[in-house]
């Protein structure tokens, strides 16, 4: 009888010990993939947010150019027809079109939002021509590449951008990043606004 004691209580030292951690053990469990899943979520949301100010940073660049060649700032057939090629490119990645159209739509009025400071400058400081201009088939071919970049983050933001919520945290996080890249806060604004 003692010694069937011994063995019972030697069980329940091994035992609660066991017990008693498994809480514990299961909450870190918890815990460590919800914090891979932050970390992964704000390197992805840094992603997108260099990929717009990249974006962005071609226009300011683009905007010389239009000027020289006296090209207006908006060209709606142009952007209507940029914006039928993305809904037709997110539909084949897997992303919603409407939401591809708001995304991208917001990246053209924030893209004529620095346009339309940098030909304000212009006047002011009375300039006719630029001496130096981007090659624009180059800058076209830049800002291709990064609308490519943009669809591809989007598709593995698209949980992010289907939910209201989730977008605008989304949102609030990009426009911290652009703040930060010192963009002005009315082509934040029109970059966030999807």
């Amino acid at each position: 009888m003692k010694h069937l004691f011994k063995k019972k209580r030697l069980l329940a030292l091994c035992i609660v010990p066991l017990l008693a951690a498994a809480p514990i053990l299961a909450d870190s469990a918890k815990e460590a993939p919800k914090q891979e899943i932050v970390v992964d979520s704000k390197k992805k949301v840094e992603e997108l947010s260099q990929l717009m100010a990249k974006r962005l940073d071609l226009f300011k660049k683009l905007a010389a150019y239009k000027w020289n060649n006296k090209i207006p700032i908006d060209e709606p057939k142009k952007e209507e027809a940029f914006l039928i090629a993305i809904e037709e490119k997110a539909e084949e990645k897997g992303v919603d079109p409407k939401i591809a159209r708001a995304f991208f739509q917001s990246q053209l009025e924030a893209a004529k939002s620095i346009k339309i400071k940098a030909f304000e400058k212009w006047v002011k400081e009375d300039i006719h021509m630029h001496k130096e201009v981007v090659n624009i088939d180059e800058t076209n071919s830049l800002i291709e590449e990064c609308d490519n970049e943009l669809l591809d983050a989007m598709e593995e933001k698209s949980q992010d951008l289907k939910d209201q919520k989730r977008k605008d945290h989304l949102r609030v996080m990009i426009s911290k990043a652009l703040k930060e890249s010192q963009f002005p806060r009315d082509c934040i604004d029109s970059a966030t606004n999807f």
